[in-house]
């Protein structure tokens, strides 16, 4: 995000650029939201220009006022009239406040929720390049609790405005009815609050800070001790993890306490100053017109303290969490590009029914401070084929697989896809793949959810499913009883083996019928016996697919490829045999 502090101060630059965003119907929302809040002001000022005049008729006998408020509005109410206008400012103004109160965290949950899918949905289209250059921790801390700070943060923003409107509204009815008490006032409040303001405006900053270097450190030690928990038992002492989390722990919720008590500490330094003046005053003029106008600066500071405490605890809260929304902002701006592509993931986008062909020419990429890998392969992969990708370690098999599939992008030389010799633009080419790695991707639920991918029972092939499952050779884990069982699949596939894990994976591939399925040693963790009956069902239902496998043995199964390209030698070649 660009910064400009000579023009805008942290806080405002954050809104500014938060605004660029939010999506129409949500700022017609907030503005309408922001309008009633307005109005709703306006109705609290109105309720005390006319509320002074009827208690000093009662108080001193003298209807002047009463008269005198006629002649500006010209009309002619009498006292009872007045003060059915009065109950009628009450309603409204109660009403228009709820429903500012009510529908602010509503609208503003929508914003923030709307914001959060555009990351999710940025994010999740990225390419594999861009995606592997997050901080996962970010993410992790950026989609949890920055966004709801970032809600928060719309929230307060709309309560500053909100609370502006009611401190003027007021000040402008108190001036009317005696500007010299409003001003001293004004001024005492004003002064309360710059004092304090200025005194606590760093230290909120650098509380800010805190708590998300704090909470990016927790996320961090916490995925640590989920993806490598096996390894984490054998550390020979673990105080050092524990005092860590600990400390970052204790140093964030303290520093967020730390922010809320200098939010709400004027409250109670103007709920003296408030009591302090009451008594002076009446101490100095005991008088029937001066008990009318303590009744009415009562009233008003009933509700202008409550106003000017949330405006104070408001702005300190935008700015205790501007460095939580700049990393909601951060990652908003980095997929811009990206969320203009999602439909990519989309379904309805496919307008090819298959691919049939992939052409490599010259294909060369390199990562970032490490050797170049050269292919040359100049080859071609069709349909009804399956192919075995060999070679040594760090031969580039899953690099090139990556390459194929289009998660990579070569650096020189061109990865073509063809249906029927026309070329298929490359947007396409992810609504056909079957990609099966090492480690497979599952989620808490049933075998058929993980299978299928889908939730709505009426929507699944039945027999499709049965057939995957059979072909992938899940039948011994899987069957009728436990195919819709939720509680099977949890914590990622951890309650199963590895070979478990994947054949759902090989079972989500048969059920799809992807024209292009790669499987990057994704049969590493079966047994020869098992691996050779899946390898044979993807022979038996190979036509009309391109069946890429990387492996590390050919042994038992040499003859069911129809294509070996070995990486290993000078220049790949592809074998016959």
């Amino acid at each position: 995000m660009k910064k400009n502090p000579a023009q805008f101060s942290r806080s405002m630059h954050v809104i500014v650029d938060l605004n660029k965003h939010v999506k129409k119907r949500n700022k017609v929302k907030l503005f309408l939201l922001i309008s009633s809040a307005i109005f709703a002001s306006a109705f609290e000022a109105l309720l005390l220009l006319t509320l002074y005049p009827m208690i000093s008729s009662v108080l001193t006998d003298d209807n002047s006022m009463l008269e005198e408020l006629n002649s500006l509005i010209g009309v002619d109410l009498s006292f009872s009239e007045y003060g059915v206008a009065l109950i009628f400012i009450i309603v409204v103004s109660t009403f228009l406040r709820l429903f500012v109160l009510r529908y602010t965290g509503i609208v503003s949950a929508q914003v923030g929720s709307s914001l959060g899918q555009e990351i999710y949905k940025g994010l999740a289209s990225s390419s594999y390049e861009d995606f592997n250059q997050y901080d996962k921790n970010f993410i992790i801390s950026t989609l949890s609790t920055n966004l709801n700070d970032l809600t928060q943060f719309i929230v307060s923003c709309v309560k500053v405005i909100a609370a502006v409107s009611i401190v003027l509204a007021l000040s402008i009815g108190l001036l009317s009815i005696n500007y010299r008490i409003t001003l001293g006032s004004l001024f005492c409040l004003v002064v309360i609050y710059i004092i304090i303001a200025r005194a606590s405006r760093g230290r909120l900053l650098r509380n800010s800070i805190e708590v998300k270097q704090c909470r990016e450190t927790q996320i961090n030690m916490i995925n640590n001790l989920l993806n490598g928990f096996d390894s984490f038992k054998f550390i020979s002492d673990i105080n050092y993890f524990l005092t860590s989390y600990k400390r970052d722990d204790y140093t964030s919720r303290q520093r967020f306490a730390e922010s809320q008590f200098i939010g709400a500490c004027p409250k109670y330094l103007l709920e003296a100053v408030v009591l302090i003046s009451v008594i002076l005053l009446i101490i100095i003029s005991p008088s029937p017109e001066s008990f009318g106008l303590l009744a009415v600066f009562l009233l008003a500071a009933q509700r202008l303290m409550p106003a000017a405490q949330q405006l104070y605890s408001s702005v300190a809260y935008i700015r205790s969490v501007s460095f939580s929304v700049e990393s909601c902002l951060i990652l908003l701006d980095k997929t811009v590009v990206s969320r203009k592509n999602y439909k990519i993931f989309e379904k309805e986008t496919k307008s090819y029914s298959k691919i049939d062909k992939i052409k490599c020419t010259g294909v060369e990429y390199w990562y970032p401070d490490k050797p170049h890998i050269t292919y040359n392969l100049n080859s071609t992969f069709v349909a009804g084929k399956i192919y075995a990708i060999v070679g040594r370690s760090g031969s580039g098999k899953s690099t090139l697989t990556k390459l194929v599939v289009g998660l990579l992008h070569p650096k020189r030389g061109k990865i073509s896809y063809y249906l029927n010799d026309r070329e298929v633009p490359k947007v396409e080419i992810f609504q056909h793949v079957s990609y099966i790695n090492q480690s497979p991707f599952l989620m808490n639920g049933s075998p058929a959810f993980n299978i299928t991918f889908e939730d709505n029972l009426h929507k699944i092939n039945l027999e499709a499913l049965r057939l995957a499952i059979s072909k992938s050779g899940c039948s011994d884990f899987i069957d009728e009883s436990n195919l819709f069982n939720v509680n099977l699949v949890t914590n990622n596939g951890s309650n199963l083996s590895g070979g478990q894990k994947q054949r759902i994976a090989l079972a989500r591939s048969f059920y799809k019928e992807s024209s292009i399925v790669v499987l990057d040693e994704s049969t590493n963790a079966l047994d020869k016996g098992l691996e050779r009956l899946i390898l044979s069902n993807l022979s038996l239902s190979k036509s009309g697919k391109i069946i890429i496998c990387i492996t590390h043995s050919l042994q038992g199964a040499r003859s069911l490829y129809d294509e070996i390209v070995d990486l290993s030698l000078p220049t790949s070649h592809s074998l016959s045999e």
